[in-house]
């Protein structure tokens, strides 16, 4: 049995579907990794489901502690953790464990549908909560808003390109159905400036931050985005972008139809469905194939995934959402971790399922969250 067949086995087990002979197959592995006696000592915890719950931990917590020494042991133990997120994003199993975590005494909310809308006469309209703002007519268009989203309606052809602009905060995200029906969904930290009408013979906006398109056909007038000096093309597809300067370059992942993806000092490639371009900070553009999309459009559907994910990498999307800075103290390169947690979660429901493996220990104090190495990681060292 390969990975992906034992991670599809797991996912049964837990939902309830797999069959007697796979049920078996599922608890001979449990017990492969089962601890010994003196491991469950509390009397809460003696019923089979929290007894199985436990187990994962101690599972969970040789992963994230041998990594760094050890890639003999990483494909089995990689399941298991993924399964114990699965557990700890409710997927059927309560999470109940015996352990305090004493630095981590406040809980923090998630981001939520907010945005600042900046009009063609420089004046703002603040977009959220269920409130309906006032928003002046846009040239030939009227602007209206509706939960969490923006929606530009022609309502005669103009000859007049006028500009708005859209910002999400951190903590933020926002939707916008542009003029010609294309939808946009706006990452925290991002921006989309565009023409409240696509005028002339093409249709033309910039992004920052992270942006998912789906593009209405229009064979006589290209979409094209703009990110810095990277040009994406389409006529009309889905495709999602990110920006961010803290991250490794520009990423443009195609999930259907065809762009072409254009940076000054690289030339041009096309991308075929599950293909991603990359745009390295130094100029130079590659392509992946066969990228995870669904991984890359997590957050747009309402989810964080992380599949064997730094945890530097998993603290900016986190200081991005939560509206929190991020202070690390310590060595925690080499550190990693896999999980799948919806996006409407308070901060602990990411931050305490990876402090209870003892490989990395956090303090929230205000808007900052301080990141340390945990005991595991300390005692091997």
């Amino acid at each position: 049995m390969n990975e992906k067949e034992l991670q599809k086995l797991i996912k049964r087990y837990i939902n309830g579907t797999a069959t007697k002979e796979e049920q078996k197959i599922a608890e001979s592995y449990f017990k492969s990794f089962e601890p010994g006696e003196g491991e469950i000592k509390d009397a809460a915890i003696q019923n089979e489901d929290h007894v199985k719950q436990r187990m994962l931990t101690n599972i969970y917590s040789l992963h994230t502690a041998s990594k760094r020494k050890s890639s003999v042991i990483w494909i089995p133990l990689r399941i298991a953790a993924l399964l114990l997120f699965m557990l700890t994003a409710g997927s059927g199993l309560y999470f109940y464990l015996n352990r305090s975590t004493e630095n981590l005494v406040a809980d923090l909310p998630p981001g939520s549908d907010k945005a600042i809308l900046e009009l063609s006469d420089g004046s703002i309209v603040e977009l959220e909560g269920q409130a309906q703002p006032s928003i002046p007519r846009q040239g030939s268009v009227i602007v209206t808003k509706t939960f969490g989203q923006l929606t530009y309606n022609e309502q005669e052809q103009s000859t007049e390109t006028v500009y708005n602009k859209i910002v999400t905060p951190r903590g933020g995200q926002y939707q916008v159905t542009l003029a010609d029906g294309t939808k946009v969904w706006l990452n925290a930290s991002s921006s989309l400036r565009y023409p409240v009408a696509f005028a002339a013979n093409e249709r033309r906006v910039e992004l920052t931050g992270e942006g998912y398109f789906e593009v209405a056909s229009n064979p006589h007038k290209p979409f094209k985005v703009f990110v810095h000096d990277m040009q994406v093309r389409v006529l009309g597809t889905h495709f999602n972008i990110m920006s961010y300067p803290e991250e490794d370059g520009i990423q443009t992942t195609l999930l259907e139809g065809e762009v072409i993806v254009t940076a000054p000092s690289s030339g041009q490639v096309k991308l075929l469905l599950n293909e991603q371009a990359q745009l390295s900070q130094e100029g130079n553009l590659t392509v992946v194939k066969n990228v995870d999309v669904a991984q890359t459009v997590a957050w747009k559907n309402g989810l964080f995934v992380f599949d064997d994910t730094g945890i530097e990498m998993i603290m900016r999307q986190v200081s991005r959402w939560y509206n929190v800075d991020i202070v690390y103290e310590g060595d925690l390169e080499g550190l990693s971790f896999v999980a799948d947690v919806p996006r409407k979660s308070n901060i602990s429901a990411i931050l305490r399922p990876m402090e209870l493996t003892g490989a990395v220990n956090f303090e929230i104090s205000e808007n900052t969250i301080v990141v340390r190495p945990g005991k595991r990681i300390l005692n091997n060292n």
